[in-house]
C-alpha cells in the first residue's frame, strides 16, 4: 500500500522547469497592443517610433505597424481589436494618415520593404 501512495505521488509530481525540451526555452512571445492603447500612449507621448513592415496580407501587399515605446526594450505588433490579426494597411499615404488623425502621432515612421 506505501508503495502505491508513493507511485501516486511521485506520478502527479511536475518536472523541474529545467526539463522543458530546449526549443520551447528559445520560442520569444510577440508583444502585441491594441489601438486604444495605442492611442493612449501617443497621447502621453511615450512613443518612440513606428515601423512599418511591408508584408503579403490576403493576397496583395500590406504594410504592419511594429510600434517602440520608451516603457519597453521590444516592438509591439499592433492588432485588431475584434480578430486579434495584425492591422494591415495596403497604403502609405492611408497608412500615414490614419497615424496623424486618429493618433494624433507625428513622429518618426520608418519603413521596411
Amino acid at each position: 500500500m506505501i508503495t502505491y501512495i508513493k507511485e501516486l505521488i511521485m506520478a502527479t509530481k511536475k518536472p523541474p522547469p529545467s526539463a522543458k525540451p530546449p526549443a520551447e526555452k528559445d520560442t520569444k512571445k510577440i508583444e502585441v497592443m491594441i489601438e486604444k492603447e495605442l492611442i493612449n500612449y501617443c497621447s502621453a507621448k511615450v512613443i518612440e517610433y513606428f515601423r512599418l513592415v511591408s508584408v503579403d496580407g490576403e493576397g496583395r501587399e500590406a504594410f504592419q505597424v511594429w510600434v517602440k515605446g520608451t516603457w519597453s526594450e521590444t516592438e509591439h505588433l499592433l492588432i485588431t481589436h475584434n480578430t486579434r490579426k495584425p492591422r494591415l494597411w495596403s497604403s502609405l499615404d492611408r497608412a500615414t494618415r490614419h497615424f496623424k488623425e486618429k493618433y494624433h502621432y507625428k513622429g518618426r515612421v520608418y519603413l521596411e520593404i
